[in-house]
C-alpha cells in the first residue's frame, strides 16, 4: 500500500470550484470522519455492554482490550476472510487518507473517491486474497524448523509483493478509468521501488 498507487486519484475534496464546494466537500469529510470514528470508538468501547450492570468504569475500561480481542478472534472463526476483508478495507482507506495527509492535503480536504477506491481494494481483494495466501504459504512451508519463518519472510516480501502490489496498482487503475497503457506505464514506473521499499 505504498503511496506510489496514489497518484492521478482525482475527484472528491478539491475537484470542483470555488470556495461553496470546497467548504461542503471539507464538511462532508469531516462528517465522515466523526461519524467513522463515533462508529469505531461506540464499538470498541461497548463491547460488554451486556454484561455492565453494577460495573465501574474502571472495569468496563479494564476488561475492554481482551474482549474486542475476544471478540476479533470470534469473528475470525465464525467468517475468517469476511473479517479479514474488513479489516483490510478500514486500513486502506485509512492508509490512503494519511497518505493524502502526508503528501500535504489537510486533514478534512482529503480526496473521497481516491479514499474509496483504495478502500475498496483493501475490502474486495487483499483480505481475501491474502487469506488465501497465507493459507498457501502454511502448505508450502508446513516445517516447524527455524528457518521456516526467515523463508516465509523472504517469499512473503518478494514473490506475494510483487503480486500484490501489481493486482492494487492495476487494479486502482482501472477504478480510475486510465487506458491500459497508462496504467502498465504506472506499475513498470513504481513496480521496482515499491518491492525494494518492502
Amino acid at each position: 500500500m505504498g503511496g506510489g498507487g496514489f497518484a492521478g486519484g482525482s475527484g472528491g475534496a478539491g475537484a470542483g470550484g470555488g470556495d461553496g464546494n470546497k467548504m461542503l466537500d471539507r464538511g462532508i469529510n469531516t462528517a465522515i470522519v466523526l461519524g467513522a470514528s463515533t462508529y469505531a470508538l461506540t464499538k470498541l468501547l461497548t463491547v460488554d455492554h451486556d454484561y455492565w450492570h453494577g460495573w465501574t468504569i474502571f472495569e468496563i475500561l479494564r476488561y475492554m482490550p481482551e474482549h474486542n480481542w475476544s471478540a476479533y478472534e470470534e469473528a475470525l472463526k465464525t467468517n475468517p476472510v469476511l473479517a479479514k476483508m474488513m479489516i483490510s478495507g478500514v486500513v486502506y482507506s485509512l492508509g490512503d487518507w494519511i497518505a493524502q495527509c502526508y503528501e500535504g492535503k489537510p486533514i478534512f480536504e482529503f480526496d473521497r473517491a481516491r479514499m474509496f477506491r483504495s478502500g475498496l481494494v483493501g475490502f474486495t481483494l487483499h483480505g481475501s486474497l491474502s487469506h488465501y495466501y497465507y493459507h498457501f504459504c502454511e502448505a508450502l512451508f508446513p516445517f516447524k524448523d527455524w528457518w521456516v519463518v526467515p523463508a516465509k519472510v523472504v517469499f512473503d516480501q518478494t514473490a506475494w509483493s510483487a503480486i500484490w502490489n501489481s493486482i492494487y496498482f492495476v487494479v486502482l487503475g482501472f477504478l480510475r478509468l486510465e487506458s491500459p497503457a497508462t496504467i502498465s506505464s504506472e506499475l513498470k514506473s513504481t513496480f521496482w521501488p515499491m518491492l525494494t521499499c518492502s
